[in-house]
């Protein structure tokens, strides 16, 4: 007995080896192995638990989003303002200012604006800190209205946001235009090509592409200038030989005669020529002159490096320009007077002089 009892032991040692070594889940591998519970049960299981639960996720979040824009629809048809479930983006003027209650975000993407709560609160969403009342906003943060909210941000100076939820537009905000194509909404100088285009301060403002990298031409500044001014006429045609297209004829001829160019000598004027920074700051402290505006203002550059590179002849204009914060440092300590002025930082300056 005692041999057969260790000859059925043996038996079913060895069938058990071979349950081991079949694939888990066969006909020769029991359901209860420890290899098909680590195995094929245990993924099945937790695929079909991770499916269950981004299905009931999934509900939540869509009940949650009807409600949020229930609740925006209400808000909005109560107050006679528009609301989107979903981020708006809007041109804001200096002054220019959205009304924001319970439920509504605003994102500031360029420019500069500031917080006045007149009830309720305003929280930062990254840090989930409460924002006091006149606060400057950071950009590219996220700014939440709690419960019985109500809020005004206004711009403090040419700018651009996104708002989601009901909003309140005054001082001429008004929706973005529709994007050049190689212009974000994250980039740094989106409200100022929001602003070129919507103005048409360049000849080629309508074209699909912004190109903001691209140097600025001495005709296409003085036209953008002209435009800002609201396209006066002048008294007398340009004295200059080389102007080559039709729509630099009236805006270097004004310019001319108000003093904000002059050209090289032998009736030209280099329409095409790229302009540095020292230039465009000479250039607009002329345009400052002849529109009315004070130019006392006069930081003193010696905390930049190249300071001393500035030429004589740009120095004022240079040092009214970075008072006025048209003109500031490419970094913290350098000014790059003679680099070449871009696109997109000619519309810079012009969105800065025209919103301070």
């Amino acid at each position: 007995m005692k041999r057969f009892v260790t000859a059925l032991f043996a038996l079913t040692f060895l069938l058990c080896l071979s349950s081991a070594a079949a694939a888990p889940g066969s006909a020769s591998d029991p359901l209860a192995t420890k290899s098909y519970a680590e195995g094929t049960f245990a993924s099945s299981a937790v695929s079909s638990g991770s499916d269950k639960a981004d299905a009931a996720l999934g509900g939540v979040y869509d009940s949650a989003a009807a409600a949020l824009k229930s609740g925006y629809d209400a808000y909005a048809a109560s107050a006679g303002t528009p609301a989107k479930a979903g981020y708006t983006f809007l041109d804001m003027p200096s002054g220019g200012a959205v009304k924001l209650g319970t439920g509504a975000s605003f994102f500031l993407t360029s420019g500069g604006a500031r917080v006045t709560v007149a009830s309720g609160a305003v929280v930062n969403v990254s840090d989930g800190t409460e924002v006091a009342s006149g606060t400057q906003l950071a950009k590219d943060t996220r700014y939440f209205c709690t419960e019985s909210t109500s809020a005004s941000f206004a711009a403090t100076e040419p700018s651009a946001a996104g708002v989601e939820g009901a909003y309140a537009p005054s001082g001429g905000v008004g929706a973005a235009m529709t994007a050049y194509s190689d212009v974000t909404v994250s980039s740094w100088f989106y409200g100022a090509a929001s602003y070129a285009r919507s103005r048409a301060l360049y000849p080629d403002s309508a074209d699909a592409a912004f190109r903001p990298g691209e140097a600025t031409g001495r005709a296409a500044i003085v036209y953008a200038l002209w435009k800002a001014a609201g396209s006066p006429a002048a008294s007398a045609s340009a004295p200059f030989d080389d102007l080559t297209e039709s729509w630099s004829f009236a805006p270097v001829a004004w310019a001319a005669e108000n003093g904000i160019v002059e050209g090289y000598g032998g009736r030209l004027f280099g329409p095409s020529d790229t302009v540095s920074r020292e230039q465009i700051a000479a250039i607009m402290y002329r345009y400052a002159k002849a529109v009315g505006r004070s130019v006392s203002q006069a930081n003193d550059l010696s905390g930049y490096s190249d300071a001393s590179v500035v030429a004589d002849w740009a120095l004022a204009p240079m040092r009214w320009a970075n008072a006025a914060g048209l003109i500031t440092g490419v970094t913290n300590t350098e000014l790059v007077p003679r680099g070449t002025a871009t696109r997109a930082q000619v519309a810079a300056i012009l969105a800065r002089f025209v919103g301070s």
